[in-house]
């Protein structure tokens, strides 16, 4: 992990220079048990001195031979996010200093707010039909590693609401779910996930791994029914002859979890929208 630090510092310092305050890799390529090569990307924030426009660093890592996301924030906007809630700076926290003072990150304290706690609830769903999008173009460890990330939003949701603090790696996400005593059926789900991103995943697995992470899903949030995907899949079936699929995503409607399908009728030349 050293030559990839080397090589990301490299990069940002001769671009930017003095500009840089501060370069926090996180995520999971800080913890090498939680990474999972083939589906995690690595990802980066650079506090800066200034603000540095978007033109000037969109190729900024377009030789780099892996996938990089990177977010860019000066020291000023990191304070401001870290007191309105924002589960980012909860994460920088966590990471890994590669360049900078150490006592610039230990000033940061950030907290959990209502913000907080809507960020990632809202997450755990948006994770899901993210998961669908990869499923439906045969992208299967994709979409294995975004229903790992839903359900992982979902106890850090719950966790920062019942004990004011975000668990962050897979070891905190398995004490947080002892807390919640689920019962062991969440954590049973959160083990298969771990394990299936990492290895290789057919449609028939994918399929079942949504089905379990939507009830673990339900388990969390406390949802009163939801909508079996299997239930999507028959009634697209059915609409095919007639209808190409725009967009399917999961909402919350009346405490149950249903999914929105957008669609064109090509007989009629109309779009169409419809809750199953």
């Amino acid at each position: 992990m050293q030559l990839i630090y080397g090589m990301i510092r490299e990069a940002i310092l001769e671009r930017f220079g003095r500009k840089v305050a501060a370069i926090i890799v996180y995520g999971s390529i800080t913890r090498p048990e939680d990474f999972a090569g083939n589906v995690s990307d690595i990802d980066v924030a650079v506090i800066t001195n200034e603000r540095i426009p978007v033109k000037e660093r969109l190729d900024l890592f377009s030789d780099m031979r892996f996938q990089l996301d990177a977010v860019f924030l000066t020291k000023e906007q990191l304070f401001e996010l870290a007191s309105e809630g924002y589960p980012l700076i909860h994460y920088l926290k966590d990471g890994r200093l590669i360049y900078g003072d150490e006592k610039l990150l230990d000033s940061v304290n950030p907290t959990v707010t209502e913000k907080t706690l809507d960020i990632l609830k809202r997450a755990s769903i948006a994770a899901v039909g993210s998961a669908v999008e990869s499923y439906l173009m045969g992208i299967y460890n994709d979409a294995v590693s975004h229903l790992y990330h839903a359900l992982r939003y979902a106890v850090r949701w719950r966790i920062a609401e019942k004990k004011k603090h975000i668990p962050i790696s897979n070891r905190d996400v398995y004490e947080a779910l002892r807390e919640l005593d689920d019962g062991g059926s969440v954590k049973t789900i959160f083990t298969k996930l771990i394990e299936s991103r990492r290895g290789e995943v057919d449609s028939f697995k994918c399929r079942s791994l949504i089905e379990e992470t939507v009830q673990g899903l339900a388990n969390l949030h406390g949802f009163s029914r939801v909508t079996p995907w299997l239930e999507v899949e028959r009634k697209l079936a059915q609409l095919k002859t007639y209808a190409a699929l725009c967009e399917v995503k999961p909402i919350v409607n009346n405490d149950k979890l249903v999914w929105q399908l957008k669609l064109y009728d090509a007989t009629n030349n109309k779009h169409m929208q419809l809750e199953v």
